[in-house]
């Protein structure tokens, strides 16, 4: 696939400094959840990404169908919480992190994409103490006073879990302030509330809602240390019937599961 900034859009400043940033960004990874970027040039004055093609769907678009069944968004996570780790090590805050940038492959894998406004490592595009992203998967703190951190992402990230399990948001809201103001001072239903016919088990809800404190400190340590919470309130909810070690059941089978059930 051929990303190429036109000339009508290469006027503003900003859209090249996104389109570089996330050249940037996406060729100190190469990681399988993320977006692989093969080459970066110009052609007649335009820049250019060659990426990988991916077939398949972004996470917006299947929850226009419903929300996932609590196995397979236990499995979304841990792809996206293994892609959003690799960017951690490397230096770099995605600072969008959203159900639209989350891709989802005919074959079940998930691929985070669009870096273009990820803070990266000793570079002067990176603009501090202004907000950007979307506001409903917003930590409180970029909308307040624009800081971003791996803490902000994991806000983000518990915001797009929320919805993944229960299809709702975590944060609902038409209005761009009025969701701000959600963000800043309300604290999200559980999401077994926000749709009882979802199934959620109680300590998924609790593993989801740390993710969304208010404070910094107060969440995850981490990426990784979420999708862990996570799986282990998940795998937590009945007692083991056996010791036998079962064959996990690939992703784009629990998804299509998950499709007929919808239907």
């Amino acid at each position: 696939a051929i990303k190429v900034l036109h000339q009508h859009i290469l006027e503003a400043d900003v859209a090249r400094e996104r389109f570089e940033r996330e050249a940037k960004a996406l060729a100190a990874l190469n990681h399988p959840n993320i977006c692989t970027i093969h080459d970066v040039g110009e052609h007649d004055g335009l820049p250019y990404l060659v990426m990988e093609l991916l077939e398949g769907e972004n996470l917006a678009d299947r929850l226009d169908r419903g929300a996932l069944p609590v196995e397979v968004a236990v499995e979304l996570a841990k792809q996206t919480g293994e892609a959003l780790q690799a960017a951690h090590d490397a230096g770099i805050v995605h600072r969008d992190i959203k159900p639209e940038n989350l891709l989802i492959t005919e074959n079940g894998q998930v691929k985070l994409a669009d870096f273009g406004i990820a803070r990266v490592p000793n570079a002067d595009l990176t603009k501090e103490g202004q907000f950007l992203g979307t506001p409903c998967y917003a930590a409180p703190e970029t909308l307040r006073s624009g800081e971003y951190s791996e803490q902000s992402d994991l806000f983000s990230f518990g915001a797009v879990i929320y919805e993944a399990a229960c299809g709702e948001r975590a944060f609902p809201g038409a209005e761009a302030m009025a969701v701000a103001h959600q963000v800043m001072n309300r604290d999200p239903v559980p999401p077994s509330e926000a749709n009882r016919g979802a199934n959620i088990p109680s300590a998924v809800d609790a593993a989801i809602l740390r993710a969304l404190k208010k404070k910094p400190s107060d969440r995850y340590a981490s990426a990784r240390t979420f999708v862990s919470a996570l799986r282990e309130a998940y795998d937590g909810r009945r007692p083991r019937k056996t010791r036998r070690r079962r064959n996990s059941v690939p992703f784009v089978m629990t998804l299509a599961f998950g499709a007929l059930l919808l239907m």
